[in-house]
């Protein structure tokens, strides 16, 4: 990038990095206001903030999440990397199980 600094032109050069997984719990509280567990059933959603999106939709505590995106997630590390790549899209999409029964929904993600 090209920038002048006290009318002299100077150069800095800017390397992308890939988003540290180890903020992908703060980064899941933040869009989704969820925090997920891992289970031998999966991941599970382990505390929901009622004013987030997924608390908004109904999800709650014992519901397991089984897609996120276009990936069936089997554990908390599919989980986080689904949701690194999707967090600047305006929406995600889940499967979520409950008891017997499979929802499909798409939840917006807060900002």
């Amino acid at each position: 990038i090209k920038y002048i600094d006290e009318g002299r032109e100077k150069l800095a050069v800017i390397k992308a990095r890939d988003f540290p997984e180890k903020l992908a719990p703060k980064l899941c509280w933040k869009l989704l206001g969820i925090e997920p567990k891992e289970t031998r059933y999966g991941v599970l959603i382990y505390k929901v903030d009622p004013t987030s999106p997924a608390g908004k939709m109904g999800l709650g505590t014992g519901d397991v999440i089984v897609r996120l995106g276009n990936q069936s997630v089997y554990s908390l590390r599919d989980f986080y990397q689904q949701l690194i790549k999707n967090r600047n899209q305006q929406s995600i999409s889940m499967v979520i199980k409950r008891e017997n029964f499979y929802y499909y929904l798409t939840l917006p993600l807060r900002g």
